[in-house]
C-alpha cells in the first residue's frame, strides 16, 4: 500500500471536477492505497487583484445580460452547502490550504503525488502551472517521491505558456515517473514541447461502473 496525494483543481462547485476527483480517488482506494486529495482554494490573491477580477465579472454579467439570480453574491455559498457536504462525505481530503502553502503537506510523507485529471495544465492559470508540475517537491536522499499524472489535460490543442514557463515546466516534467494525458493533442504537446513521453488514458469517471 502506498500513501498517495492527488493534486487537481479546487474542489468548489464544478460538478464535473468533483466527479473526476471522486472517481480517481475511488479507483486508487479500491487498489488498496491510502489516498488524499489536496483541498485547496487556488491562489491567495491580493486585494487589488481580487477587486480587478470582481470588476471583470461585473462587466461580463452586464454584457451577457444575466439575470441577478444567476450571479448574486449569495449563490456560491448556497451551492457550496451541498458540494462541500459531498466532498466531506465522499472524498478524503487534506487540510484546506492555498496553493502557495502546498509545501506544508510534504511532512505527511506521501509516497507518490498524482496530478489530474481535469485541465490542470491549462495556461488559463499561468501562475499555477509550476505547482501543477509539482515544483514544490524536493526528494530526500533516502526516499524518492514518485511523480505521476493521470489523464491530465492542457485544455486546448495548442499550448502557449511562454518561453520561460515552458522551459521550467519541461524541466519539471522530466522528473515525472510516468505521464498520462486525456487527449491525443496532449500526447503531442508532451513530446514536442516538454520533451517527455506520454500515453493517452480516459477520464477517471470512465473507470467506474455505472
Amino acid at each position: 500500500m502506498s500513501r498517495i496525494a492527488i493534486l487537481t483543481h479546487s474542489l468548489h462547485t464544478n460538478y464535473g471536477g468533483l466527479l473526476q476527483a471522486f472517481a480517481l480517488q475511488h479507483v486508487l482506494r479500491d487498489m488498496g492505497h491510502d489516498v488524499k486529495t489536496v483541498w485547496h482554494d487556488g491562489e491567495r490573491k491580493s486585494g487589488a487583484r481580487e477587486h480587478f477580477r470582481w470588476l471583470q465579472k461585473l462587466w461580463l454579467r452586464h454584457a451577457l445580460r444575466m439575470p441577478p439570480e444567476l450571479w448574486r453574491p449569495g449563490r456560491s455559498p448556497f451551492i457550496r452547502r451541498h458540494t462541500d457536504r459531498f466532498i466531506l462525505k465522499n472524498i478524503a481530503v487534506s487540510k484546506r490550504i492555498f496553493l502557495q502553502d502546498i509545501a506544508e503537506l510534504k511532512p505527511e510523507g506521501f509516497d507518490a503525488w498524482i496530478v489530474g485529471s481535469d485541465q490542470v495544465w491549462s495556461t488559463s492559470s499561468p501562475s499555477c502551472l509550476r505547482t501543477m508540475f509539482l515544483d514544490f517537491l524536493d526528494d530526500a536522499p533516502n526516499k524518492k517521491t514518485r511523480r505521476l499524472s493521470y489523464a491530465a489535460s492542457f485544455g486546448k490543442e495548442t499550448w502557449t505558456p511562454g518561453d520561460e514557463t515552458l522551459r521550467e515546466c519541461a524541466a519539471l516534467a522530466k522528473k515525472f515517473d510516468a505521464i498520462s494525458v486525456r487527449e491525443t493533442s496532449g500526447v503531442a504537446i508532451c513530446e514536442k514541447q516538454l520533451g517527455v513521453a506520454a500515453v493517452q488514458l480516459p477520464d477517471p469517471t470512465l473507470l467506474l461502473p455505472a
